[in-house]
C-alpha cells in the first residue's frame, strides 16, 4: 500500500508541475476571441498597406515604361524618316539616270532611223533586184520541170 500511495503522490506532483507550467496569464475564451480578431485585423491592415504600396509601385513602373516607350518610339520614327529620305534620294537619282538613258536611247534610235531612211533607196533597190532575179530563176526552173513532166507522161486526172 505504501507503494500505491507513493505512486499516487508522484502522479499528483507531476500533475501539479504540469499545471504549474501553464502560463499564469491564461485568458478566458472570450478574451482569446478578441485577441484572434485583433490579430486578423492587423494582418488585414498589413496586407492592405502592402497591396497599396505594390499598386503605387506598379503605377510608377508603368509611367516610367510609358515615358521610355515614347522616347523609343520618337527615336524609331526619326530613324524611319531618315531612312525614307535616303531611299527617296536614291530613287530620284535612279530616276534621273533612267531619264538620261532614255534620252540617249531615243537619240540613238532617231540616228539609226535617219541612217536607215538615207540608205533605204540603195538597199531597197538592190534587194528588189535580187528578189526579181531569184523569182525569174524559180519560174524558169518550174517551167522547165513542167515541160519535162508533160513530155514524158500524160497529166494525171485529179478526182475529188
Amino acid at each position: 500500500m505504501r507503494l500505491c500511495l507513493a505512486r499516487l503522490s508522484a502522479t499528483c506532483l507531476c500533475a501539479a508541475a504540469l499545471f504549474g507550467a501553464l502560463p499564469a496569464s491564461a485568458k478566458p475564451a472570450e478574451s482569446q476571441d478578441n485577441s484572434l480578431s485583433t490579430e486578423l485585423g492587423r494582418l488585414a491592415s498589413t496586407l492592405t498597406t502592402q497591396a497599396e504600396r505594390a499598386i503605387e509601385a506598379g503605377g510608377d513602373a508603368a509611367a516610367r515604361a510609358l515615358h521610355d516607350g515614347q522616347g523609343i518610339f520618337a527615336e524609331a520614327q526619326s530613324d524611319i524618316a531618315k531612312s525614307f529620305e535616303k531611299f527617296s534620294h536614291a530613287l530620284n537619282e535612279q530616276k534621273a539616270d533612267l531619264g538620261m538613258i532614255a534620252e540617249d536611247a531615243v537619240a540613238r534610235l532617231k540616228a539609226w532611223q535617219q541612217e536607215t531612211i538615207a540608205a533605204w533607196p540603195d538597199t531597197w533597190g538592190e534587194t528588189m533586184s535580187e528578189m526579181h532575179h531569184s523569182a525569174i530563176e524559180a519560174l524558169n526552173r518550174l517551167h522547165d520541170w513542167l515541160k519535162k513532166q508533160t513530155a514524158s507522161e500524160e497529166p494525171a486526172q485529179i478526182s475529188i
